[in-house]
């Protein structure tokens, strides 16, 4: 397992490890090379249907401004990062009242990681779901009475090994959903980091390596929350899977498409990535899809370098911004952020086309819902702050 370096870049993209690896901390987009992911059937995909979206705005020329608390936004809770023998990154809200995250603690000279869920009011944690001690914590998630988290076993730099948990709130049962075996080093960057609509988890990741050159073939797959059915193909050739109220946004062979999940109809979306590269960045949420097709140096079509929208509606909004060379984008019915330079973060209002950023010092975590979740500061004196835009 194998990723591009993201410097000090939390949320979904970015792997939670223990600060004992910090030359692992900051990683974003995740590089899997499995040889064999399950023996799988079920391919569901349907060819996708031509369809562009209707509507293209250009954003504002207006010099942003800090969001103000009060006029642009309120804070639904506030946690910091310090606990008993260890430190938590949160990750967004599992309810009003909870948030969740990672927590990483000293234990017998080592650092054991958990996923903890943690009552706004009263800062009081509560386990999860505990990871082998030398393994590492992937990308978490949730849904309304469900987390979802990967373990990455150990050496999972060398030999990428997962293993894919549910925990159902209610009953407080951790569910053991797929488990892909040791690759055999064949190399090759998807994005694996699931993605949770309606039951359902979705994630991509490696299911074969071509003949020719031992290149890896990557595939979108799903399987319940509950684990009442094993993990199934839905989409061959995609490295980029990621699902939001009722739809499925995927790259197959380089071209992104939406799928709508009640009917099964498929659109697509534009032209991005080769497949064999992870030259685009992606962000979803609430059935907004932001991404950055940075096709400049693949040898195909080249586009210039910008940030494309596509809202939930239906309608494509270009952003022409100052961006960085790493982006990290997240997406919600209203608004989609961004990184740009200097490493300053920025908010898109969709209805209103304007751009604000965040306050001096403040950076985005990640986002859950319409909720952001920006931190401040570093180390043991780090702040989460969850906040709702007005």
């Amino acid at each position: 397992l194998r990723a591009t370096a993201h410097p000090a870049r939390p949320g979904p993209f970015r792997f939670a490890m223990a600060p004992s690896c910090p030359t692992l901390w900051g990683m974003r987009r995740i590089a899997v090379g499995l040889a064999g992911l399950l023996i799988i059937a079920g391919c569901t995909s349907s060819d996708p249907k031509a369809a562009h979206p209707s509507v293209a705005s250009k954003s504002p020329d207006s010099t942003p401004v800090p969001l103000k608390e009060g006029h642009d936004f309120s804070v639904i809770g506030t946690l910091p990062s310090k606990i008993h023998g260890g430190s938590v990154s949160y990750r967004g809200l599992l309810d009003a009242e909870t948030a969740y995250g990672v927590a990483w603690r000293t234990v017998d000279g080592g650092m054991n990681g958990e996923v903890v869920r943690t009552d706004l009011r009263t800062g009081k944690l509560r386990d999860v779901g505990r990871v082998e001690p030398g393994d590492d914590i992937g990308a978490v998630v949730a849904a309304p009475g469900w987390v979802v988290w990967l373990e990455l076993q150990k050496n999972w730099d060398d030999l990428s090994s997962w293993t894919l948990f549910s925990y159902e709130v209610a009953t407080k049962k951790v569910r053991q959903l797929a488990v892909a075996p040791m690759d055999q080093h064949h190399y090759n960057i998807h994005q694996l980091e699931p993605s949770i609509s309606d039951g359902t988890v979705y994630i991509s990741a490696v299911k074969s390596t071509s003949r020719n050159g031992g290149t890896s073939i990557g595939a979108a797959y799903s399987v319940p929350l509950d684990g009442a059915s094993p993990l199934k193909l839905l989409v061959r050739g995609s490295i980029f899977t990621e699902a939001s109220d009722g739809y499925l946004f995927f790259d197959e062979h380089g071209h992104l498409q939406k799928r709508d999940l009640s009917t099964g109809v498929t659109t697509a979306v534009a032209k991005s990535c080769r497949p064999d590269f992870d030259e685009c960045h992606w962000g979803v949420g609430a059935g907004t899809l932001v991404w950055d097709p940075n096709m400049e140096g693949t040898g195909e079509e080249t586009a210039p370098d910008a940030i494309h929208v596509l809202a939930a509606d239906g309608s494509e909004i270009t952003i022409d911004p100052n961006v960085s060379g790493e982006q990290f984008f997240r997406a919600s019915k209203t608004w989609v952020s961004y990184v740009g330079q200097p490493n300053i973060d920025f908010v898109y209002r969709i209805p209103e086309h304007t751009i604000s950023l965040l306050p001096a010092g403040w950076h985005l975590a990640s986002a859950s819902g319409e909720v952001m979740v920006w931190n401040h500061g570093h180390g043991d004196s780090e702040t989460y702050e969850f906040v709702r835009l007005l």
